[in-house]
């Protein structure tokens, strides 16, 4: 049956050789793929979207296969697929499996299936087609260059502190296309063979049924993401927004010194603008983060920890920084969610109708197409939370209850000067 379903219905809805070029860009390209990666004309070019996908397996007592199935990144046995789709989340080919060590990453695997021209990849992709695929795939392009490809790829911070506003609305653009190889990796995830432990014995039929996985996946599912009626508004938005500068970071905090004159600053609490501060809905929070959905998920747990509190519906003590000249200008120092040492500055510009800008010293911060999670919460709070009447109760912030945190105290350690022989007690 395997081999029947591998010979007769994958090759008509998997690889390279079962949709055309015309196909995908004119069936299978979003409109806001079009208008962000070739500016609303993608009637030559072809936007394809590339990452791999980890295959857990055993471990072998093999000891050169364990070796070369063992990741360093994942900590366990796995092989890897490469998995290749449209920026509507079709499968156009899934080409593997791969093994995943420190030599074979997917850089290294990219180059592989180039050079060897798998599944006829090369007879495919045409001159100025645009490949978007994330940081791992550095080393490889200079080899798709070179073979006339356009390849997008989100910066590197290579040292610095922050990103500049350029680079990081453009990788904003990037990732507002590629999460949906992310999610055709978790759709394969659905089936349970691929979702738990793979067992060795079955490792020779991998390849035909990721396959078969796959071309059930296209047959069968609708398409992760269809195009919508304001996404070419949309995409001509960002396109206006994306080499621009942030206004707020040059004008009023590097050229006046704010950003590290903590002087200029007066700490009030959030009531003391409550009238000054522009009033929001859930719909116009999605417009100020372009419908990034991560940032608003994020919002409440910084501020329930800037509030001390789960309830943000009462009477709650959320201190704000209040800037001494620019008055409707405000910051909100904010604990950073991984270190304890880390407090970032989220600063807001407003009128009592709208958010003008903002910045913060995260190093995604400088960037307005969006906005960061340390920004997003600020202005969720501020602008729509602290409005609502209805308490939500929320588990998470009693968790902390449950385990004791032991209390610090360091070593005791022998005196010589201490001539008092008998032994410590609490009593």
């Amino acid at each position: 049956a395997r081999q029947a379903i591998v010979k007769s219905f994958v090759p008509d809805n998997l690889g390279f050789g079962h949709v055309t070029r015309e196909d995908v860009i004119g069936r299978h390209t979003t409109t806001i793929a079009r208008e962000l990666m070739c500016g609303g004309d993608s009637t030559h070019t072809a936007i394809i979207i590339i990452d791999g996908t980890y295959l857990y397996i055993q471990k072998s007592r093999n000891n050169e296969f364990q070796r070369k199935t063992f990741n360093l990144y994942k900590k366990r046995s796995l092989l890897k697929s490469m998995m290749i789709v449209t920026t509507t989340g079709y499968i156009v080919a899934c080409i593997g499996p791969f093994m995943p060590d420190f030599n074979n990453n997917d850089a290294a695997i990219m180059k592989d299936i180039l050079l060897r021209n798998t599944d006829h990849i090369l007879s495919w992709l045409k001159e100025h087609d645009i490949l978007v695929v994330d940081r791992g795939f550095r080393d490889s392009i200079g080899l798709m260059k070179a073979l006339g490809l356009e390849a997008t790829m989100p910066s590197f911070l290579d040292g610095r502190r922050q990103f500049s506003a350029e680079e990081v609305n453009e990788s904003r653009c990037i990732t507002k296309i590629r999460w949906v190889v992310e999610a055709a990796n978790r759709r394969l995830k659905q089936f349970k063979y691929f979702a738990n432990t793979i067992q060795n014995s079955s490792l020779v039929y991998l390849e035909s049924d990721t396959s078969i996985a796959c071309a059930l996946i296209n047959h069968y599912q609708p398409p992760m993401t269809r195009s919508k009626l304001e996404d070419e508004e949309i995409g001509v938005q960002i396109m206006q927004l994306r080499q621009q500068k942030n206004k707020i970071q040059l004008a009023l905090l590097e050229e006046n010194n704010l950003i590290k004159r903590f002087s200029l600053w007066e700490i009030i609490n959030h009531t003391e603008i409550i009238d000054d501060f522009p009033i929001m809905t859930q719909d116009d929070l999605g417009d100020l983060t372009f419908g990034s959905v991560f940032q608003l998920k994020r919002a409440r747990s910084y501020a329930e920890e800037r509030c001390s509190t789960t309830n943000l519906t009462g009477d709650v003590a959320y201190s704000v920084h209040r800037c001494k000249i620019i008055p409707n200008l405000i910051r909100i120092p904010t604990q950073s969610a991984h270190s304890n040492r880390v407090t970032y500055h989220p600063t807001i510009h407003f009128t009592d109708q709208a958010i003008l800008g903002w910045w913060c010293d995260c190093f995604t911060g400088a960037r307005f197409i969006g906005c960061c999670s340390h920004i997003a919460s600020a202005i969720w709070f501020l602008s729509y939370q602290r409005w609502q009447t209805q308490q939500r109760h929320m588990p998470s912030g009693e968790y902390k209850n449950l385990a004791t945190d032991p209390i610090q105290v360091s070593d005791f350690y022998d005196s010589s000067d201490d001539d008092n022989s008998q032994p410590y007690t609490l009593t």
